[in-house]
């Protein structure tokens, strides 16, 4: 399991991580995500103008707007 996740994706390494939380942990986390995504993937290339209006969607799901990686 580690080699797996040391050499899984961004997104595979979320969707593990969110899958081991309880709905609970998942409610309490979201606002800190969504917090953190304005900080941060708010201002990211590939995100910036593509009309993507939900932050932090990588913890449960890929874009379905977002189909090029700009950075």
């Amino acid at each position: 399991m580690d080699d797996y996740f040391k050499n899984a994706t961004f997104e595979e390494k979320m969707q593990m991580l969110y899958n081991a939380m309880t709905e609970r942990q998942k409610q309490e986390n979201r606002e800190q995500v969504k917090f953190m995504c304005k900080q941060y993937c708010g201002k990211c290339p590939s995100y910036t103008g593509t009309g993507e209006t939900m932050l932090g969607f990588c913890m449960e799901r890929k874009s379905g707007v977002i189909t090029q990686k700009k950075g």
